[in-house]
């Protein structure tokens, strides 16, 4: 396919910049990105066609698969049409999220597409630390050439909209999570966003979540939110009378600062076994195996927003054997990759706990494969020493993390041990030796016995310190169509040669007209060009594209999405905005996706 486009630089700052190029009404069908002064950049239908193999162009060379490890390609759920890459700049470390898809269309799948997702910058202050920062992300402009008077008119008196299917899924989408999620499986994010909080402890696991909210968003979420009949039923009756916004407001806000609706856990056997997706919390871990420092196995996890009730977990000797004969420790992860910025970039807040029991001590994790490990925010491994007087009772009462920004605050590990694009990192506090010591091949004078072992109690207070900020990352987006968000939160849209036609607001449905093409010009002042219909006499925009792109004489439309230090990012247009390749920079390298490979290629 002739793609005619505009480059735009999106953001540039320091080593990092990301640039885009721009197509009919903006369509975004490839980007590039430069990282430490190597060059990638990614094509739409090279993406889908090629997957992983053939995404993406180092330094204009043919395409390769030996990609930096930080860059990292993943299906956001089993037999999705998306590709997902992310990737994070190890010399900036600024993330970017890029996803090549199509419009889906009467059972087909249309034109190749990249959407921009995420620039996460950390750098809440762009002057400090960074240099050279540039790109609609930080100047909230889009730079536009050509005239866009016929898109200034539709989009400033809302004469157009678009056509829903689903939009009772689409209302909750809006509401749950924000626009991004309104492309094509976007809306599976989201949810899977809002499971990960919240299906515990009204269903079984995540993944039956899931299902529900997909079949009946309505039911879904009222089942997640509420446990008897008549609760779900008012619950259901009160979306339809309120609706989306006001049902959040009341359950979902409610249910994370009332205490008292089912937001804290009284027992310890209610505890979730882990901490689903994007989920905060802390593990309470058990070594299974002492002679095998890889058999950590979690017993419990402690969400934030369910902890336990007055902060207190109860233990006893006969249902929590292994709390008490095995060594313990606590586990606080940062985000996992897979998670939008409302997981990555919001703060890591603290921890407290403390431990009454006997004999007790805190060392470092296990050594791993990795000579030197970044812990979490760059905390030190609790070592805690216990007093030489021992007592019945020990107390121990200063185990503490702090709050941080795991993004900015954690160390880009060494070349040889990046294992994941956002360096997913872990602090610990570890108790060396069990609570009630029985003897082992090692230690077989153990200084515990079975009947005092019957008789021991074990109190476990954990509470978690909120982050003074709420927020750690500055973050920009850009669809193309139908629009970017820069770091401050304002939208702007740059549609070329966008035809629409508006007639009136009794019909809020604009249809692109042949004679409006003709009359307008693309971001380089040519004419904007009309494709005729095809053999069937018949054209299908959500499949073929606009009938209007522009001139095949324009030079290419880039849009500069974000530049900062060495980082630079920029996204390349085609027909509707939609970002059909990448270009990035990095470490003497220059590297290209297309959207097409990056979806078909069976690697």
């Amino acid at each position: 396919m002739l793609h005619n486009s505009f480059v735009y630089v999106l953001y540039r700052a320091d080593t990092y910049a990301i640039h885009a190029n721009l197509g009919e009404r903006g369509t975004i069908f490839k980007a590039r990105l430069e990282l430490s002064g190597i060059e990638y950049l990614i094509d739409a239908d090279d993406c889908i066609t090629t997957g992983e193999a053939g995404s993406w162009k180092i330094d204009g060379s043919k395409k390769r698969k030996d990609l930096p490890r930080y860059f990292e390609m993943s299906k956001e759920f089993p037999g999705a049409y998306d590709n997902i890459w992310r990737i994070t700049d190890p010399d900036t470390l600024i993330r970017t999220k890029i996803r090549c898809t199509a419009t889906y269309s009467e059972g087909r799948w249309g034109l190749n597409r990249l959407n921009i997702e995420e620039v996460a910058e950390p750098a809440m202050h762009l002057g400090n630390p960074r240099s050279d920062v540039a790109g609609f992300c930080a100047t909230n402009n889009l730079n536009k050439q050509g005239t866009t008077s016929n898109t200034d008119l539709v989009e400033s008196g809302d004469w157009c909209h678009q056509r829903k299917k689903n939009f009772d899924e689409v209302l909750a989408g809006r509401e749950m999570c924000n626009s991004k999620f309104l492309q094509h499986g976007g809306l599976s994010g989201c949810f899977a966003n809002f499971c990960s909080n919240y299906y515990f402890p009204n269903y079984d696991s995540f993944e039956d979540c899931i299902v529900a909210v997909r079949n009946d968003t309505l039911t879904g979420f009222c089942e997640a939110m509420r446990s008897t009949e008549e609760d779900i039923t008012e619950c259901k009756m009160y979306i339809n009378d309120m609706g989306w916004e006001g049902a959040l407001m009341k359950y979902v806000e409610l249910n994370n600062e009332n205490p008292d609706n089912d937001a804290c856990i009284d027992s310890i056997d209610k505890f979730p076994k882990k901490l689903e997706g994007c989920q905060a919390g802390i593990l309470l871990q058990y070594l299974e195996n002492p002679k095998d420092p890889n058999t950590w196995t979690t017993y419990i996890a402690i969400q934030e927003n369910r902890p336990p009730c007055n902060d207190i977990i109860e233990a006893n000797p006969d249902r929590d054997h292994v709390l008490f004969t095995h060594s313990l420790r606590f586990v606080q992860c940062s985000a996992d990759n897979s998670c939008s910025s409302g997981g990555f970039c919001d703060p890591m807040n603290g921890v407290k706990a403390e431990l009454i029991f006997t004999d007790l001590s805190f060392t470092d994790p296990d050594p791993t494969d990795c000579p030197d490990p970044p812990t979490l925010c760059g905390s030190e491994n609790l070592a805690i020493p216990i007093p030489d007087e021992k007592n019945n009772i020990i107390q121990i009462d200063d185990i503490e993390f702090e709050y941080c920004c795991p993004l900015r605050d954690t160390p880009p590990p060494g070349e040889d041990c990046i294992t994941t694009p956002d360096f997913t990192a872990c602090r610990y506090a570890t108790l060396e030796s069990p609570l009630c010591d029985q003897g082992n091949s090692d230690n077989p004078d153990g200084e515990c016995s079975e009947e005092s072992l019957e008789k021991s109690e074990l109190e476990i207070s954990v509470s978690f310190v909120d982050a003074p900020n709420k927020i750690c990352c500055l973050t920009c987006s850009c669809y193309g169509d139908p629009r970017c968000r820069s770091f401050n939160g304002t939208y702007d849209i740059w549609a070329i040669c966008d035809a629409r036609e508006a007639v009136s607001l009794k019909r809020p449905w604009c249809k692109i007209k042949k004679e409006k093409c003709l009359s307008i010009v693309d971001h380089a002042n040519n004419p904007c060009v009309w494709l005729e219909n095809d053999s069937n006499d018949k054209w299908k925009v959500g499949l073929q594209g606009s009938q209007c792109i522009p001139n095949p004489e324009s030079p290419p439309s880039k849009l500069l999405m974000y530049q900062a230090d060495k980082f630079r990012l920029e996204v390349i247009q085609w027909e509707r905005g939609v970002i059909q390749s990448v270009f990035v920079e990095m470490k003497n390298i220059n590297v290209q996706m297309t959207a097409e490979e990056c979806l078909d290629s069976e690697d």
